[in-house]
């Protein structure tokens, strides 16, 4: 119990205390004329122990129960109980194991991506300050593209993430970084009415130069040796983040492709672009 509701207990005590003997207590005279106190004196004092000590037990019982309250209050758990861990379905992989069927880049039709049209500042070119090797810019000359690249992850069902604007790219970052061994996997988004950063990406031509800028101002050339159109459900992610083959090191893009489906918020198809370094 706290002083203060110490100090409120005691206070209590001490107007029942008053009250109780601020009444006048009978007297008898007795053979001699003396005056001597009642044998009920005794039991009005076991009623003052009595009064005080239930005016204890009722404040303890009520300072418990609110502490109990407050208690429950104060732990209740509204979140929700099942909440899939990020990655669980990338990294979790042993080696050898089957890559999952990861669908890519969405575009939703109850919350589509709002187009940005706004040109990039300067001071946002180069995405900040990041490590040299990342990817921060794209370029296909054959397409007229020339687009910001942002470091992305795995979302909550275990898929690649890919950027918020249509007019960005998205570099998965667990895969290689420009110029090394592996391959460099970027996805752009089509559009849903106005086009995406990687609207055209299926008329690129094998032998197209694409350009990826790294943050410390260093650039890598792929040329593209391959492009598929595949069902959605049919992607192969473990090749999709493979260089292709024959190649040691890759860069492979990929974007909604084919038709719309009404109330699955994606397209039924992905294209996909495999360039390497010559």
């Amino acid at each position: 119990m706290d002083d203060e509701a110490s100090r409120a207990l005691n206070n209590r005590l001490r107007m029942v205390d008053l009250v109780l003997q601020s009444a006048p207590e009978p007297t008898v005279m007795d053979y001699f004329g003396h005056t001597t106190q009642p044998r009920r004196r005794a039991k009005r004092l076991n009623r003052i122990m009595v009064l005080r000590y239930g005016l204890v037990a009722l404040v303890l019982g009520a300072s418990g129960y609110l502490a109990v309250d407050t208690w429950k209050t104060n732990h209740r758990d509204d979140a929700p109980a099942d909440v899939m861990a990020v990655g669980s379905k990338m990294e979790d992989l042993e080696q050898g194991d089957e890559m999952p069927v990861i669908e890519g880049p969405m575009e939703t039709e109850s919350e589509p991506v709002q187009p940005d049209e706004q040109p990039v500042r300067q001071d946002e070119q180069e995405g900040g300050s990041i490590p040299g090797d990342y990817p921060v810019r794209v370029s296909i000359p054959a397409l007229g593209v020339n687009a910001r690249v942002l470091n992305v992850g795995l979302d909550g069902q275990g898929n690649i993430a890919s950027p918020v604007g249509i007019y960005d790219t998205g570099w998965y970052n667990g895969s290689a970084r420009p110029g090394q061994e592996g391959a460099v996997f970027i996805d752009g988004h089509a559009g849903v009415g106005v086009p995406g950063i990687f609207a055209r990406l299926g008329d690129l031509s094998a032998g197209a130069i694409i350009t990826v800028q790294r943050a410390d101002g260093a650039s890598v050339n792929y040329s593209v040796k391959h492009i598929k159109t595949v069902s959605a459900v049919e992607v192969d992610m473990k090749e999709a983040l493979s260089p292709y083959v024959g190649y040691s090191k890759g860069l492979n893009l990929m974007t909604c492709a084919g038709t719309y489906v009404q109330g699955t918020g994606t397209y039924e198809h992905r294209t996909i672009v495999f360039a390497t370094v010559d």
